[in-house]
């Protein structure tokens, strides 16, 4: 078993305080601590090796039988009851 950790003395330290601190208020706590970003998107860097071999996987065994199946029309004019399609 671990030891708990130590509280932090100010866990608001960085936030805008509001009514989210003494309840849930999630909303609240967006409107007063969102900051939008407006950098580009040049800190992202690329795949690993290993998302790689993930999605090479995905789409041999699990994304080419998906589209094998996929929908390709939709009836939108029958209404959908139990005898519907007669």
């Amino acid at each position: 078993m671990t030891a708990p950790a130590e509280a932090t003395a100010d866990p608001w330290r960085g936030f805008t305080t509001g009514p989210w601190t003494e309840g849930i208020d999630v909303r609240d706590f967006i409107q007063r601590n969102y900051t939008p970003y407006q950098g580009d998107a040049s800190f992202l860097s690329g795949p690993t090796e290993k998302t790689l071999q993930v999605f090479d996987y995905l789409e041999k065994h699990y994304l080419s039988e998906e589209r094998k199946r996929r929908v390709y029309d939709v009836d939108t004019k029958t209404p959908a009851d139990v005898d519907a399609f007669g």
